[in-house]
């Protein structure tokens, strides 16, 4: 038994010893890593690096390493450059350096073509004038993002982002629009909210406009300030009456009121205050405390400087109708426009009284619009529209009345004319009656004749609320140039 058990334990030690000795292996040694490298840089930098045409991942300047001995091509990318490709030798361990001057590629720069309207603006470019006038061909313009300006003395200037890549060609057609005359705000070149202006109202120096669907926009030396519900300064966009007076500016939406002092807004409401209704259709601004406001089936409201409100419908007053159309107000008295029939208020008195002059035989009981004479006429003097679409006006005792075929959407007096914003343009009237002028977009810059409303401030300047922005008509020096002043 103890010889057998010998004997097993030498086999095993045998077996194993030989299947030991069948498993050992010798690897080859690994090869050397290859030590050489190549630095690239460009002008200019930010290249994508490829090697052999195979990215790298790596951007101008940045190095590749551990190269082998042998031929490369070395390729640089860039989206608004033009290629480069070079071959280099790299030598076993050594480092390279290439420098690659993409800037006496006489294929790397761009041109653009610069044209106004009208021509002999000056070219600038990222603010820095080039000594051209358009129309001109700028050559040699590094690719990239650029700024295009034209300038001409009386215009508006054009201003262009444009972007350029080697070896191209970028036709600019500007307009450099004169401003000597008629002067556009829009969107696209002032911080007016939208296009779509319904209302003016000026004071001095000072514009207020407002917009169908953005709120209020004023604009004071240059600088614009905006009224919304977003900023809390509205109680809705959509701006349906507007009037100022001594800075004080009362705003009339289809959601309540608000009054403006120096920034600061009061919004009033059904909810808050015995506002009747909470669509405003006209509004005139007494001061700071007092204004007389329109509604669109309401009648007429009036706020008074103690505080308290006088609310006059058909039920309780002398309006034949709650629906008032415009209100108006000089130093005199104050006018009020319902569907049916007009009211009038004297300076001092809060009853109101229908117009309806003794010696006057009324064209219409249905109206539109009334508006009253400037202020150093202390007569009832009124210029109105009826529905049937009939301007008159009773001055001296006298009634003139003149029918027009087109849309009447507002009326200014002054000592002399009377100025009508419709959809044909603006109009100007004298005392007559009787047409003078007519400025359109046939016959003047005017963009579109669609006008909502018209004021003119202290220098003479007529401004216009129209469906493509506001605009600056500026009437002195139009008639200067008309007259080859």
């Amino acid at each position: 038994m103890k010889f057998s058990l010998h004997l097993v334990i030498i086999l095993l030690f045998t077996i194993s010893f030989v299947s030991c000795d069948q498993e050992v292996s010798v690897s080859p040694p690994d090869p050397e890593v290859p030590q050489a490298s190549l630095f690239i840089n460009s002008s200019p930098v930010d290249y994508d690096i490829y090697l052999n045409g195979k990215i790298q991942g790596k951007s101008t300047p940045d190095s590749v390493f551990f190269l082998a001995a042998g031929e490369y091509e070395i390729g640089l990318k860039h989206e608004l450059y033009i290629d480069t490709t070079i071959n280099v030798t790299i030598i076993e361990g050594e480092s390279v350096s290439i420098d690659i001057d993409s800037y006496q590629h006489p294929l790397f720069y761009s041109n653009i073509d610069c044209i106004s309207v009208p021509a002999g603006a000056e070219i600038f470019v990222d603010d820095t004038s080039t000594g051209l006038f358009t129309p001109s061909l700028l050559t040699n313009v590094i690719p990239g993002k650029h700024n295009i300006t034209f300038k001409k003395p009386g215009c508006r200037s054009f201003i262009k982002d444009i972007g350029l890549v080697s070896n191209s060609t970028k036709t600019i057609y500007g307009a450099v629009e004169d401003t000597t005359i008629w002067l556009y705000y829009n969107t696209q070149n002032s911080s007016i909210p939208s296009n779509y202006v319904t209302q003016v109202e000026v004071e001095g120096k000072s514009v207020w406009a407002g917009t169908l669907d953005m709120g209020l926009a004023h604009l004071n030396n240059h600088n614009w300030e905006i009224y919304n519900v977003n900023n809390g300064g509205l109680p809705a966009d959509n701006i349906t009456a507007l009037s100022v007076k001594d800075d004080n500016v009362w705003v009339g939406t289809t959601v309540g009121v608000a009054k403006i002092i120096y920034g600061q807004t009061t919004i009033y409401t059904m909810n808050n205050s015995p506002l009747p209704s909470d669509h405003i259709t006209a509004i005139v601004a007494i001061n700071g405390h007092e204004a007389i406001i329109g509604t669109k089936y309401s009648g007429l409201s009036q706020v008074f400087f103690d505080g308290h409100w006088e609310n006059n419908r058909r039920e309780n007053s002398v309006l034949l109708s709650n629906i008032i159309l415009s209100v108006d107000r000089n130093y005199w008295y104050t006018v009020a426009a319902a569907s049916i029939g007009l009211v009038i208020q004297r300076r001092g008195s809060t009853e109101w009284k229908r117009f309806y002059p003794d010696n006057l035989l009324m064209p219409s009981e249905y109206f539109k619009m009334a508006r009253v004479l400037p202020d150093n006429n202390p007569d009832e003097s009124v210029l109105f529209l009826t529905e049937e679409d009939r301007l008159c006006l009773y001055e001296n005792l006298e009634l003139k009345v003149k029918k027009v075929n087109y849309t009447i959407y507002d009326l200014h007096f002054t000592a002399q004319d009377i100025w009508v914003a419709s959809d044909i343009g603006l109009l100007k009237y004298n005392r007559d009656l009787t047409l003078v002028e007519a400025y359109n977009s046939a016959n003047t810059q005017m963009k579109a004749n669609l006008i909502y409303s018209v004021d003119i401030d202290s220098d003479g300047k007529i401004w216009l609320a129209t469906s493509q922005g506001l605009v600056r008509f500026h009437y002195p020096d139009y008639l200067k140039k008309k007259n080859g002043n």
